[in-house]
Parts: C-alpha cells; structure tokens; sequence
C-alpha cells in the first residue's frame, strides 16, 4: 500500500519516513495509486519539491497513463464522460456512476487484444476520482481483469488470467519547467512478479514501446 490504514502496517509512505529518520530533504509522496495497482509511484525531495509536484497533480498539469487487461474488446479509441459518486457497496465505501456526482472523464486507447475476450487498453484519467478508470471500465461492459471491487464475474474467468487487478501505472509526463521533463516509464513487471506480466505473456500481448504515443 502506498499509505497506511486500517489494518494496514507495511506502506510505502511508512517505509520513507523510517529510512530518512528527521531530515528534511526525505523523499516525500505528491500522489498515490491503488492498492493493488503496480508501476509509478513519483516522490518528491524535501518539502518544497513535493509541494510543488503536489500542485502539478492537483491542477492535472501531469499526465497520467494506466495499462490495463480488460475483458472483451473495446473500441479503438474512447473518451468517458460519466460522474461518480461514493455509495455503492455493502458499507457504501466504493464508488458508483452517479449523474448527480462529481465530474469524471477518463480516456481510452486500444494497443492490442487477443480475439474477442481480452484487450490491452491505455487509460488516462483526466480527472482524479477514487477508482475512477475502475469504475468506468466497469461501466462499458469492459472491467479491468481480476478487479474484485468493481469487475463482478467477469473479471474473473479463471484459467491463464490471474485472479488479482491487471491495473499498471506506465508513464507521468510533467510539465515544462521542471528538472524532468521526458516522459517516466515504468514497464510492467516480468511475469513472476506481476499479474498483468503473467496474464500478458500467457496471451502473447505486446506492450506499448516506449515512444508509444496516446494521441
């Protein structure tokens, strides 16, 4: 997990804190991603850099790319345009398509897929909803494989698709300015480590190069 909480001990944020004891140059969190999701995590070094990286993601000036293992085969390209509220779940704790809550859009791509059941998508979310490209995935009928919250049955089909989130955190892209401006990338794992790795290769997938380009 990247920070504490309930019955939640080992964190990342955790983790910085015990190696870096009282400096103040300490690498610091500026975001978050899920659980259950792999791939990028940027900090930022002392207080005033992370404020700054902290700012770029609040006002959305840092983009954002996901891969994702879904099931079926979604269109080619796709914006999604649908507002999310929290409420759903027994202890209405997830989040649910809601046309009365707070703007969500997200982007979709297709890179590859493997016939009709599965396909290997990029998601930007140009808005910072919890669980916001699961939820819209979800939403089209196409759920992010092994997505326990939100995916139902059909996320999880069993046989070479591992049972955990097939979600992958790929590339930031900062702003202008900034000491890095080319894109970060974060190739998903090999397949001993990761569940989208595993399920990718079992599928003979091919992940975006890295001059990939969304648009």
């Amino acid at each position: 997990a990247v920070q504490g909480g309930t019955g939640t001990k080992k964190h990342v944020d955790g983790m910085l804190q015990a190696l870096a004891g009282s400096s103040e140059d300490r690498l610091r969190l500026v975001h978050r991603i899920d659980k259950d999701t792999s791939g990028l995590l940027l900090l930022g070094k002392g207080r005033a850099g992370a404020r700054r990286l902290t700012r770029a993601f609040q006002a959305h000036e840092i983009e954002k790319t996901y891969l994702a293992l879904v099931a079926g085969l979604p269109p080619e390209n796709m914006r999604i345009n649908v507002p999310l509220a929290k409420g759903g779940g027994p202890g209405h704790e997830l989040m649910q398509v809601d046309e009365d809550g707070q703007h969500a859009i997200s982007e979709l791509r297709r890179v590859d897929h493997a016939a009709r059941r599965y396909a290997l998508v990029a998601l930007r979310p140009l808005t910072g909803r919890t669980h916001q490209l699961r939820v819209h995935m979800a939403h089209i009928g196409h759920p992010i494989m092994g997505d326990g919250k939100y995916g139902g049955e059909t996320a999880h089909p069993g046989g070479v698709i591992a049972g955990k989130l097939h979600l992958h955190a790929w590339q930031l892209v900062l702003p202008g300015g900034q000491k890095i401006e080319a894109p970060l990338q974060s190739p998903p794992p090999s397949p001993l480590l990761s569940p989208l790795g595993d399920s990718l290769s079992a599928l003979g997938l091919a992940v975006p190069a890295a001059d990939w380009q969304f648009a």
